[in-house]
């Protein structure tokens, strides 16, 4: 029976496409999540060094901070012996507070860019988490695309296999009413 051959290879050929379509698209989500995963890594080292750029100018800052306040003792110190004053009592209750003024606010800076390095580290650790959990769907998603994949090519397997005639083995006279 010709039709029947040509039947059952286009049964196969079906089968065979709905395979290759589901291993495809098992790859493509793989390849997805694996791209995802990549890019999560690079935004993590992205957000790192943006994290340690943060200390490095909180650290810089705070130098600066340091350094004005370096200067604002030097010319209270130079103000008070130019008016004759000694460094007793007032005067150096004045100069220590600005000290310890400065110190404070140079310790502010520091934990200014502490709190953004952290904030950023922060960033690229949820990146990387965002990344890895893309990267597990996608085997989650390709496992079901292939599980997809295969059902629907036996259907449509099925539905493209020839059918046959069954013959019974029951008598003629006997039919889906009893018999006759």
């Amino acid at each position: 029976m010709p039709g029947v051959e040509t039947a059952v290879i286009l049964a196969w050929s079906a089968l065979a496409a709905s395979t290759i379509g589901a291993g495809v698209s098992a790859y493509g989500a793989v390849a997805q999540g694996n791209a995802a995963d990549e890019a999560a890594k690079r935004t993590q080292q992205a957000e790192n060094a943006n994290a340690q750029a943060a200390m490095e100018a909180a650290s810089l800052e705070a130098g600066q901070v340091r350094r004005k306040n370096l200067l604002r003792l030097g010319s209270q110190r130079a103000d008070a012996a130019k008016s004759g004053v000694l460094i007793s009592d007032s005067a150096n209750d004045v100069i220590y507070d600005t000290a310890i003024q400065g110190e404070l606010e140079a310790q502010s800076v520091l934990y200014s860019g502490a709190s953004a390095a952290s904030y950023q580290q922060q960033r690229g650790v949820n990146a990387r988490a965002a990344g890895a959990s893309a990267k597990s769907g996608s085997y989650i998603n390709a496992g079901s695309t292939v599980i997809g994949g295969l059902g629907k090519a036996a259907e449509t397997y099925s539905d493209a296999m020839p059918t046959f005639k069954k013959t019974s083995s029951r008598s003629a006279l006997y039919n889906e009413r009893g018999p006759q």
